[in-house]
Formats: structure tokens, sequence, C-alpha cells
């Protein structure tokens, strides 16, 4: 499965939509990955692994959404959740709770706030 990396965006809602059409395309469908992250105790992990020996995961349909819409900055950088469906080398016995990143969307505005010109810096000077 493949999918199309957006471009930047012009705004907010535009983005928002587009995290949530991208998270509506692979909800519920098998996946082969080579990063994907979890937890053994209380401590986040990030596991790796090749293309010749992915990862095998279900991207869970109950991912909530403010995850699908997690903001960094001016990017949308989703938490997608995951069920591992191999056991694999890279992934210790006692690891839970996995997760992968979607795609980032940049999020560019029109006008970047703090650079307006008030309107009488546009009048003619005497």
């Amino acid at each position: 499965m493949a999918i199309k990396i957006p471009g930047p965006m012009n705004d907010m809602i535009q983005a928002d939509r587009t995290a949530l059409a991208l998270f509506d395309e692979v909800r519920g469908r098998i996946a082969l990955v080579t990063h994907l992250m979890g937890y053994i105790g209380d401590d986040s992990r990030d596991f790796y692994t090749t293309e010749d020996n992915p990862f095998r995961v279900l991207i869970r349909e109950d991912t909530r959404e403010d995850d699908v819409l997690h903001q960094v900055d001016e990017f949308i950088d989703p938490y997608w959740d995951v069920e591992l469906l191999n056991k694999h080398p890279e992934v210790p016995s006692d690891a839970r709770s996995f997760w992968v990143f979607g795609p980032s969307i940049k999020i560019v505005p029109d006008v970047i706030a703090g650079n307006e010109i008030p309107a009488e810096s546009h009048a003619p000077t005497p």
C-alpha cells in the first residue's frame, strides 16, 4: 500500500482534513514498516528493522483523533496505533502499546503572524 504524501497546506482546517483522510485510507489495514514505537515498562522505545524483514502491523481503527491530528510546530505529525502481528527478533516479548508515525503534513499559513504591515505604512510620505 502506498500513501501519497501531501505537499504543504495553507491552512489548519485543510491540514486536519488531509490527516484524517490519510488515516481513513489505512485504518484497519495491514502494513509493513521498518520503524515501530512502543513501551517497555514506563519507557517508550523505538524499534528498527530492515525492509527485507519488516514489522507486520495492523493499523488500529480505534486510534484517537487527537493522535491523528498531533501537531508539532508547523507540522501535523500523526501517531497511528498499531497491533504487531508477527513476533520479531527486534521487539522484546514485554513490549506493548505500539504505534507508527503517519505522513507529516507541513502547514504554511498565507500570512505569518507578526509580519503584517500596518495600512498607514503604505501611505505616501509628504
